[in-house]
């Protein structure tokens, strides 16, 4: 949600855009995944072998846990993820 919600309000013009999709959190289409110390570790160890930034990390971690793709834009995250088995997928605009 932190990550959904600052990307869309970057762009001041959007703030009630970004709010909107930070209050749908209880959607059924978004699923939170709780931080624990077995992701947390996962997620460090990506991080260390892919030469990913914290969060970035995190999401791979989640991804791989969920057997779902990461939708992205970030060209890093599109590469390093694939390079440690996950799927990434850019988003049709």
């Amino acid at each position: 949600m932190t990550e959904v919600g600052c990307a869309i309000g970057r762009d001041q013009r959007r703030s009630a855009a970004a709010r909107a999709a930070v209050a749908n959190g209880d959607d059924p289409t978004f699923r939170l995944v709780p931080i624990g110390r077995a992701l947390a570790e996962r997620a460090a160890e990506l991080g260390i072998s892919a030469q990913l930034r914290g969060a970035d990390a995190l999401y791979v971690a989640v991804a791989q846990r969920l057997h779902v793709p990461i939708v992205t834009w970030d060209n890093e995250i599109l590469k390093r993820s694939s390079d440690v088995g996950v799927i990434a997928q850019v988003p049709a605009l």
